[in-house]
């Protein structure tokens, strides 16, 4: 067998690999984009999130459970919360909405969420940067390897947690997402002696909140910053808790 003939065999491999790759990211995307989960449709049906309460956190702010808040309210929530989120990702996420909403007429932003970087949940938001220049620029800023992998490899973008949570919501709606454990009688007794991290804010990350703290009082929202509750026997034990709810 000729070299020549050897070339175009791999060039034939690489040609059905590559169209084998973007038919089965299109699949993937059309299964985002059709989904309930909060950001497919703030992404794709925005006419369906336009809220007068914007809710912002990480799993703490899954607290902010939205039938209640509407209940007793009457007024309509949208909440942007995810698990480890990032205040980064949450400033390109607000910053979206406001470009496809508008602004709302409450933000209640959880600010335990400004205490860490996790590029790894940046890049699980790989599915919709497409649809956001602040996502794709957050994704290059956090790890351009990545970024171009999925250039390149279009499915590289659905292999993470954010995809298979859209799956999860294909059908269904995320608005009463809520954390529902139960903590048992061990972990309780645990927590009136075990050591409590301090709560640390990350300079960068604080940045990222004033950021979204400006544009949403801007466009004229009313902003309020919260920590919400902790187990009392470990949030006790958290040495500096107090500057943060003072």
């Amino acid at each position: 067998m000729t070299t020549r003939t050897h070339l175009l065999q791999l060039a034939a491999i690489l040609a059905l690999a590559w169209l084998g790759d973007k038919g089965v990211a299109y699949f993937q995307q059309r299964l985002v984009d059709t989904s309930l989960f909060r950001y497919s449709r703030l992404y794709d049906k925005p006419r369906l999130v336009r809220a007068d309460v914007l809710l912002v956190g990480n799993s703490r702010g899954l607290m902010f459970y939205e039938p209640a808040i509407q209940r007793l309210t009457g007024l309509s929530t949208l909440n942007l919360s995810y698990n480890a989120l990032s205040s980064d990702i949450s400033e390109a996420l607000i910053g979206d909405y406001i470009d496809r909403c508008g602004a709302p007429r409450y933000a209640v932003i959880e600010i335990t969420h400004a205490d860490r970087n996790n590029p790894t949940l940046v890049t699980a938001f790989a599915a919709y940067a497409h649809k956001s220049a602040r996502l794709t620029q957050l994704l290059k800023d956090t790890d351009r390897n990545y970024y171009t992998s999925t250039r390149l490899m279009r499915t590289v973008a659905f292999n993470n947690e954010v995809f298979h949570r859209a799956l999860a919501y294909r059908n269904q709606s995320d608005n009463d997402w809520l954390l529902d454990r139960v903590i048992t009688d061990d972990l309780s007794a645990e927590a009136l002696t075990m050591k409590a991290d301090t709560m640390q804010i990350i300079a960068a990350r604080m940045a990222n909140l004033q950021k979204s703290v400006a544009l949403l009082r801007n466009r004229g929202a009313e902003v309020f910053l919260v920590v919400n509750p902790y187990y009392p026997a470990y949030g006790n034990r958290i040495p500096n808790i107090d500057n943060y709810i003072a």
